[in-house]
């Protein structure tokens, strides 16, 4: 019996540290995600997902999910040239061993000195990343008013769009692509 028990305790003991990489598998692949994004590396970034992925930014892929490689690493790509760097937020992390909710920000050049507040909700699977949203976090002043501001120039586009127009569109006398 007493032999009994030590190779139950002996096993369980061997188990142990593969279950906590287990759980922790998915917060390093969503901070591997973050940090090659933040870096520019789209091609490091995109071979983190899995290839049916689903992936919903602060910025890009907001109205509309982004969903395959192809589309996620076309909305990482303008990030990088934004010089967008994410920076999840340590003492919020929550982990299973198939899912990641946490806190982050953002920066990027285009809205400096300003910075993004989102909430991190995540799936990881047997091929990688399958679900990522970075959603903003409207509980924080400057977020909110940004998204505010994006969701104002959004109608405004939108109602130029069915009134006809074609474009370009400008702004302060800047043409708009």
């Amino acid at each position: 019996m007493a032999r009994l028990i030590g190779l139950l305790l002996g096993a369980g003991l061997w188990m142990l540290p593969a279950t906590a990489l287990a759980n922790g598998q998915p917060v390093e692949q969503i901070e591997a995600f973050l940090a090659a994004a933040s870096r520019g590396d789209v091609t490091g970034a995109v071979g983190l997902l899995d290839e049916r992925a689903r992936y919903e930014g602060v910025l890009v892929c907001a109205l509309a999910p982004c969903v395959g490689r192809e589309a996620i690493a076309a909305a990482l790509a303008y990030e990088a040239e934004d010089g967008t760097v994410h920076r999840l937020w340590s003492e919020t992390l929550d982990a299973t061993a198939t899912t990641v909710a946490a806190s982050g920000e953002m920066h990027c050049r285009s809205l400096a000195p300003i910075r993004l507040v989102y909430t991190v909700r995540a799936e990881v699977g047997p091929d990688g990343i399958a679900s990522l949203t970075l959603a903003p976090d409207r509980r924080d002043l400057p977020t909110r008013q940004v998204m505010e501001s994006v969701a104002a120039v959004q109608a405004l586009l939108d109602e130029a769009q069915a009134a006809g127009f074609t474009g370009p569109v400008t702004f302060g006398g800047l043409p708009t692509p």
